[in-house]
């Protein structure tokens, strides 16, 4: 196992958007796990738009959770919406002692 998985102590739920329903409204899908390590850090970044954005927190997985995901941190109160952080940039890298993509995924 990776040193990267070693730290990946937390869980973390995630909700990916899954289309439009009929009214043009975002449609998502069911919740899903993910191991992770995640760590405060307010900062600023640049959105793959290059739209200037303030982001919250960093969560290190290697599940794919893509950019626009709903993603609530350890801790947070799953049924509720609000209490859900926006995946504003994901970056990936590969582990290179497993050869998988280690993504750091900002929310904000």
């Amino acid at each position: 196992m990776s040193d990267f998985a070693d730290m990946m102590t937390q869980t973390v739920t995630y909700q990916t958007q899954a289309g439009h329903d009929s009214a043009g409204d975002p449609s998502w899908s069911a919740q899903s796990t993910a191991a992770a390590r995640v760590e405060r850090r307010h900062e600023k970044i640049l959105a793959t738009d290059d739209e200037e954005i303030l982001v919250t927190h960093r969560v290190a997985t290697y599940t794919a959770i893509p950019e626009g995901a709903r993603v609530w941190l350890p801790g947070a109160d799953t049924s509720s919406i609000e209490a859900s952080v926006i995946a504003r940039r994901v970056d990936v890298a590969p582990d290179l002692e497993t050869g998988a993509e280690l993504r750091e995924v900002r929310c904000g």
